[in-house]
C-alpha cells in the first residue's frame, strides 16, 4: 500500500469514527429528550 493509498483509507476511518460518534451522541440525546418528555407527561397525567 503506497503512502497516497494509506492517508485516504486513514482520512475515510477518521470521517467514519467521527460520524459514528456524533449520531451516537445525537441519537442519545433523542433518548434522554423522549424519556423526559414521557416521565412529565406521566407526570401531568391525574
Amino acid at each position: 500500500m503506497d503512502e497516497r493509498t494509506k492517508k485516504v483509507v486513514i482520512w475515510l476511518i477518521d470521517k467514519f469514527v467521527d460520524f459514528v460518534i456524533i449520531t451516537a451522541g445525537v441519537a442519545l440525546g433523542i433518548i434522554i429528550a423522549a424519556g423526559f418528555i414521557a416521565k412529565h407527561m406521566i407526570a401531568a397525567v391525574p
